[in-house]
């Protein structure tokens, strides 16, 4: 008997385009990971501009100064990045949701029970698994 061949082991995602048709996409375990860490990462981002001060002192600037803004302009973007990947990806009224899901690692019931979320399980898993489909195309942007 031949075995088959090692492969690599991948999540598939399908969903309904506005013209009926389905489209599959598929994540290989690594991708899904790399996903998974920068959800991770999106609370640390807006954590850290938190705490990015943009001091003056007598209107000048100076390199320290220069360097804080340029950090706080990186976490800015890689925010507004995976905000608008993930409004892309799921629509404006599911976005926060799904956001809250991804980053904080809350579950289904606990987003239905606490934030009211309005769709159905398997709905909201569907979501989640095409938000991990657009932040894997958008990776370069939050390295």
């Amino acid at each position: 008997m031949n075995a088959a061949p090692h492969s690599t082991a991948t999540w598939k995602t399908k969903r309904h385009t506005k013209g009926g048709l389905e489209m599959e996409r598929i994540l290989t375990k690594e991708q899904k990971m790399k996903v998974k860490k920068i959800c991770q990462e999106y609370p640390v981002w807006k954590e850290k501009l938190k705490h990015i001060r943009i001091p003056k002192e007598n209107g000048e600037w100076d390199d320290p100064v220069c360097e804080e803004v340029i950090k706080r302009n990186i976490y800015e973007c890689k925010i507004q990045s995976f905000e608008e990947a993930i409004k892309d990806a799921v629509g404006e009224s599911m976005a926060p949701y799904i956001i809250k899901g991804l980053t904080t690692k809350t579950n289904y019931h606990n987003l239905r029970l606490i934030d009211g979320i309005p769709c159905g399980y398997r709905q909201y898993y569907d979501y989640r698994e095409e938000a991990y489909i657009f932040i894997s195309q958008k990776e370069h942007m939050f390295l």
